[in-house]
């Protein structure tokens, strides 16, 4: 570095309240590393006068032949305990410290330093005798009274502690979790000139690529217009502002960005900078939204749902608009105002809920009585979960207006009781005097003539008819009446085998035989498969034209499932009857079927989550391998059961 160039500085002599030989008419600062410019007396006195006496570091004039202060600012006063006066014209020898190694005066030190334009460490002596380091930079200067020097003295103490909290408050930006840039509003467009690690990791530009220019380059198309708005505004009214906006990074990908910009100040309180702070807040924002989301949701359920707290009493902290309604408030903070137990008819159910469900955890499908705020009553169905929250315990759940459905079961059951009381006279009384009836025909053979004998032939069978009808008719009035069937493994073998044998027998001029054997596997059904078979296999007789009715029985095992296939020799079904035939559509006793016996048959089936369908002889299932009964035959039908395996293991 070259040497700073000799300043000329002004005498005072003459001056009325200055010395003659003193130089306290020196106006100028000076900064080590800074060549010191030539100072005339054309310049501002004052103003550089004022610059000396502010500067925030000792600055003294010392005349290097005698080693006196020329000229003390009050800074170098306070750093050595000294007042003007006593420091003027004392040798700046005497400030230094008794405990100081180096055997060279400080008189030399700074005629070296003059030379070599290099600050130098020194140590110093205050007024009370304590010691001190310091650093002093050196300029020379001329004065009337001969060759003179500028001494800048810094408390390197102070200096030290400045520099230490300097790297601290750079080194806590450089590692802030948060991204953080400073911008000069000096400059044109209020440019970046720092930006720290975390903003680069979290928009994927280095320092270098974003110094130089604005912030608004994160933004894109997905940028809403008024958050960057709001950061304007703050910004021309130089005061803090925060905003959250959507953010790209350099690949493109978006992110929500907490912005706060604020501006810092210097003394004068002029804006010298903005500091920015920006974090990805996206998860929060995404999580707020979905959150947002889930609150319309609810409030748009056709069913009621709530939050409250435990106990016998219970309060309602939350609830959607579908409950205030169902119970009829007339808003929603009247019905938070009401104790929960309130809405029930009897409070006792409220305890008893309460007590179940903080022991289990959730409870569902529980049904009450509850009063609406009018006091009508109502049946209602609710489901509820315990949650924690904030070490805290609440209820949530739904509650479900049942009334119509409860009204509905009521009507049922009375269905129900009557069809009970149908079936126990079917079974009893009417097939009891169909038993006497053909029990009679049997004694009336020998009393009968020949022109009489197909009548009674005619009214045996037609009596025997009615006796399997009233069967049916049990078995459908059972399976009506079973309000929770459920499936059990039941031998496919032993079933359709049994109803073989009971068909044979009852109808001995018919030919019923079995394809090969059947499958010893068991099946998902009940105790009422037998009725399919049964019924199935007298169809396939009774609507028989042909002299002599013949029924083919074959069964294919699939693994997973089993289908049984009935074929007869019969008149077949037309195609426009092979649905109606089972009475599907209108589901009645009144349909277009042939009777309840295959509308039972569908209704079994369909219970044992199986199929039945109708197809002609020379048709083939889909996926069965098992050929019909005579692929010649294109005469009679097949009616297909298929059924679902019970899986082992």
């Amino acid at each position: 570095m070259d040497a700073p160039a000799k300043a000329e500085l002004p005498s005072a002599a003459g001056s009325a309240s200055t010395p003659a030989g003193t130089v306290r008419g020196v106006h100028y600062l000076i900064y080590v590393g800074c060549e010191l410019p030539g100072i005339t007396m054309s310049e501002d006195v004052g103003y550089y006068r004022t610059l000396f006496e502010h500067a925030p570091d000792g600055m003294a004039v010392v005349d290097l032949e005698t080693g006196a202060h020329l000229d003390v600012n009050q800074r170098y006063c306070e750093l050595h305990g000294y007042s003007e006066g006593e420091l003027l014209d004392r040798d700046i020898g005497t400030l230094t410290a008794d405990d100081r190694a180096s055997e060279e005066s400080v008189v030399d030190a700074l005629g070296r330093a003059a030379e070599a334009g290099e600050p130098f460490e020194w140590r110093n002596q205050r007024r009370d005798g304590s010691a001190f380091p310091v650093e002093i930079g050196v300029s020379d200067v001329e004065v009337d009274d001969g060759p003179a020097v500028i001494v800048r003295v810094t408390d390197a103490t102070e200096a030290s502690a400045r520099e230490s909290e300097l790297q601290w408050k750079t080194r806590a930006m450089e590692e802030a979790p948060v991204g953080i840039t400073i911008t000069d509003p000096q400059q044109a467009d209020n440019p970046v000139v720092y930006a720290n690690a975390e903003f680069e990791r979290l928009t994927g530009y280095s320092e270098a690529e974003v110094q130089g220019r604005n912030c608004r380059f994160m933004q894109g198309e997905g940028t809403d217009e008024e958050p960057v708005g709001r950061l304007r505004e703050g910004i021309d009214a130089e005061e803090p502002v925060t905003a959250e906006l959507r953010n790209y990074r350099k690949d493109g990908t978006e992110f929500w960005n907490r912005v706060t910009i604020a501006p810092i100040r210097d003394e004068s309180g002029t804006v010298e900078n903005y500091v920015g702070f920006q974090e990805d807040v996206t998860e929060r924002v995404e999580r707020e939204r979905e959150v947002a989301r889930f609150e319309r949701l609810v409030d748009h359920l056709p069913v009621g749902v709530f939050r409250s707290t435990p106990g016998p009493d219970g309060e309602f902290l939350e609830a959607n608009p579908a409950l205030v309604s169902m119970f009829g408030a007339d808003s929603k903070a009247d019905f938070l105002a009401r104790d929960v137990s309130e809405l029930y008819c009897d409070r006792a159910d409220r305890q008893t809920f309460s007590e179940q469900l903080r022991a289990a955890g959730e409870l569902a499908q529980q049904e009450f009585r509850f009063r609406r705020v009018d006091g009508e009553q109502f049946w209602g169905q609710t489901t509820a979960v315990v949650v924690e929250d904030d070490g805290e315990v609440y209820f949530e759940g739904v509650v479900q207006d049942i009334s119509t459905r409860k009204a509905y079961e009521q009507r049922l059951e009375a269905q129900r009781d009557k069809l009970e009381l149908l079936n126990e006279v079917v079974r009893h009384d009417i097939r009891n005097d169909l038993q006497l009836v053909v029990a009679y025909t049997e004694l009336l053979e020998d009393h009968v003539d020949a022109a009489g004998k197909p009548h009674l032939s005619t009214i045996a069978e037609s009596a025997s008819n009615a006796i399997e009808l009233t069967k049916t008719a049990r078995d459908l009035a059972e399976t009506v009446l079973q309000t929770d069937a459920e499936r059990e493994p039941v031998s496919l073998n032993e079933s359709l085998a049994a109803q073989i044998e009971e068909v044979r027998s009852t109808y001995e001029d018919a030919v019923v035989a079995v394809e090969g054997p059947i499958p010893a596997v068991t099946v998902l059904a009940n105790e009422m498969l037998g009725s399919v078979f049964r019924n199935v296999l007298k169809n396939a007789i009774q609507h028989n034209d042909a002299d002599v009715p013949e029924v083919t029985v074959a069964v294919t095992d699939h693994g997973d499932r089993v289908v049984v296939r009935i074929a007869d020799n019969g008149p077949g079904v037309p195609d426009d009857r092979k649905t109606e035939i089972f009475g599907k559509g209108e589901k009645g006793l009144e349909s277009n079927g042939t009777g309840i016996g295959l509308y039972l048959v569908n209704t079994l089936v369909d219970q044992y989550g199986g199929d039945v369908w109708v197809e002609d002889r020379t048709d083939r299932r889909s996926g069965d391998t098992q050929p019909p009964a005579d692929d010649a035959d294109p005469y009679g039908t097949v009616f297909g059961i298929e059924l679902e395996r019970q899986q082992i293991g």
